[in-house]
């Protein structure tokens, strides 16, 4: 069954696709240094939080997200990266 994307998925997925989102560029605006991960410590990125983040793991491998951005992007994982997002409490940051 075909997964049909509102206005606000396709916005979300596109900004995955090419790796910007409010939440992890948003400091160009005020010229802040770049936002860090409060788990890991690292550069919060898109692919940081889909692919790379220990405190998201359990949620990435419930929803069987595949672990490289190329593949969890794909159009048949499309509906689990909205379902992630959602869970994780981010989709709004998109």
């Amino acid at each position: 069954m075909p997964y049909y994307l509102n206005r606000r998925h396709e916005v979300t997925i596109t900004r995955c696709i090419i790796g910007h989102s409010f939440l992890t560029h948003s400091f160009r605006i005020n010229k802040d240094p770049p936002p860090t991960c409060d788990e890991c410590h690292n550069n919060l990125s898109v692919q940081h939080i889909i692919i790379d983040c220990t405190m998201y793991r359990d949620i990435r491998n419930n929803l069987a997200i595949p672990p490289n951005m190329n593949e969890a992007l794909n159009v048949n994982n499309i509906s689990k990266i909205i379902t992630f997002l959602s869970q994780i409490n981010l989709i709004n940051k998109f």
